[in-house]
């Protein structure tokens, strides 16, 4: 299967899956970041790609089995998809923590759209994002002008002062450099975590969602990177990016979860202030902030 010229192969071809494992690099940012890339269903040439911003931790391998059943699922053959990691988020990736700020992230999202853009003129392009992947976006879009993409679709979106969020008052501690380097230094006992172990006290996980997890809590690096992100997210998420929103509010989706400890009580003053069509806010139903790693 065939890769767009801005993404490289990483590793040999996944057994009976439908994507291809990648990286797209960024040389200017000190790393590459992991990428998945599902070609179309007729091999043709995609008219419409999806392009994926994830929330916190970055792991792209955290949403395989939702974009596997968009793909399996959409009308059309010739809709692609390409999923891009935060820099320093997967296992394998290194790059510096002081590298892997939200600046560095928008910046990387800014990249990869760029070269997407750039690769395919004639296709429509849909940002889609989830939890601080929606703020990226919409940073994202503001450098952009909305010129480069069809729409928007936020999910789960922390795009209002996170930090005052219940999830955000009660772990921003843990985000500061010196509890971020010893949480993260406790990383190295993750390896001696049976597997046996970890499905028992992640039973409620999908199955297939574990070995990424076990991925993640083995690699001290990793676990500094995403709280070196995560410092920035509390202090940078504050206002949404209002002016944006109104002026293509009918380009933009919004999908609420009903209980989200990450949004709180910014859900009601988000949707108070869209100017959107109504149809354009979603409200899920027994849907957790992190759906991806939900039965």
């Amino acid at each position: 299967m065939a890769l767009p010229s801005f993404l490289h192969h990483h590793g040999p071809p996944v057994p009976n899956s439908s994507f291809i494992n990648a990286f797209c690099r960024h040389d200017s940012l000190g790393g590459d970041a992991h990428s998945l890339w599902w070609p179309t269903r007729s091999k043709k040439a995609p008219d419409s790609i999806l392009f994926f911003i994830p929330g916190n931790p970055g792991l792209v391998e955290f949403y395989i089995p939702f974009f596997h059943d968009i793909q399996e699922k959409h009308d059309s053959d010739t809709l692609a998809i390409f999923a891009h990691a935060h820099l320093g988020h997967t296992p394998g990736f290194p790059i510096s923590a002081s590298d892997c700020g939200f600046d560095a992230q928008i910046a990387s999202a800014v990249e990869a759209l760029d070269a997407l853009v750039s690769e395919f003129s004639e296709a429509k392009v849909i940002v889609i994002a989830h939890s601080m992947g929606c703020w990226i976006t919409l940073k994202q879009l503001l450098e952009r002008r909305f010129s480069a993409v069809h729409s928007a679709i936020l999910m789960t979106p922390t795009i209002q002062h996170i930090a005052d969020s219940p999830n955000g008052r009660m772990l921003s501690w843990a985000f500061n450099p010196l509890p971020r380097t010893i949480i993260s230094s406790l990383a190295v006992l993750g390896r001696l975590i049976p597997t046996a172990v970890v499905k028992f006290v992640y039973g409620h996980w999908p199955e297939d969602q574990l070995p990424v997890l076990q991925k993640l809590i083995k690699s001290p690096e990793v676990v500094k990177a995403c709280f070196a992100t995560a410092y920035d997210e509390m202090k940078m998420i504050t206002e949404p990016k209002q002016e944006l929103i109104d002026s293509h509010a009918d380009r933009i989706r919004m999908y609420f979860a009903d209980v989200d400890g990450w949004v709180g009580q910014n859900r009601e003053e988000i949707v108070a202030h869209f100017k959107g069509p109504a149809e354009n806010i979603f409200f899920a139903t027994n849907v957790p902030h992190a759906f991806c790693i939900s039965k």
